[in-house]
């Protein structure tokens, strides 16, 4: 076999063997690194069971005030003008009387929810602030709607959108924008291992709580 043929191929395979080992490094390095993003929550919930979403973030499974709950983090990368943000969705298995979707300063771009092109949109109460949209299915929403029109959404700093159904209530809340150089330089959503902050799990808790008491006044809460 010609030199510099075996030179050409012993390159390649080299530089094949160094690009392999840096996908490798680069995958267990982001995998370390969302590895424990959602260890706050962990005294939240009880009996807590951790997977891994297809996306490369960890959930976790449990019960929140005896009721199965989930906790996720959905990295949100598709609105390319702004850095992209990791979102904290938590569904709790406590159903209402109808259907109902929130979003506090809608802009039309809420891609990581399909909740926002559910039913129809309703007239929000007069004391919710105009960027507020509301999404329902029928007179029993609006009526549900109505029993929130003096609860403050504004109290909770994190809060994005929250949607009631038949079988659960789920809650979006703000964790992080991406880390600025890594997604300028290599267009890479990058977020800092502790993005899920101790006051926005306690928010997200008292939140669930909040609007369950609104809610359900009359019933005994579990």
């Amino acid at each position: 076999m010609d030199a510099s043929l075996t030179l050409r191929i012993a390159i390649f395979a080299a530089a094949a063997l160094f690009l392999g080992w840096l996908l490798v490094s680069y995958v267990r390095r982001d995998r370390w690194s969302t590895q424990h993003m959602l260890d706050e929550f962990l005294p939240v919930l009880d009996d807590p069971r951790v997977g891994r979403s297809p996306w490369g973030y960890e959930f976790i499974q449990g019960t929140f005030d005896a009721r199965p709950a989930r906790v996720s983090l959905i990295p949100d990368s598709l609105i390319t003008r702004t850095l992209p943000t990791l979102w904290l969705e938590m569904r709790w298995a406590r159903g209402h009387d109808a259907w109902l979707c929130v979003i506090l300063a809608a802009n039309g771009m809420e891609y990581f929810c399909d909740d926002v092109d559910e039913g129809l949109r309703l007239i929000a109460p007069s004391d919710w602030p105009d960027s507020v949209v509301v999404r329902g299915k029928g007179p029993d929403s609006a009526m549900l709607a109505r029993r929130l029109r003096d609860f403050d959404f504004t109290a909770y700093d994190g809060l994005k959108m929250f949607t009631l159904s038949e079988v659960e209530t789920k809650v979006i809340m703000r964790c992080a924008r991406a880390e600025v150089s890594t997604y300028r330089v290599l267009r890479s959503a990058d977020f800092a291992e502790d993005s899920v902050k101790p006051e926005l799990v306690s928010e997200t808790a008292r939140f669930l709580r909040d609007i369950e008491r609104k809610l359900h006044s009359d019933e005994e809460l579990t």
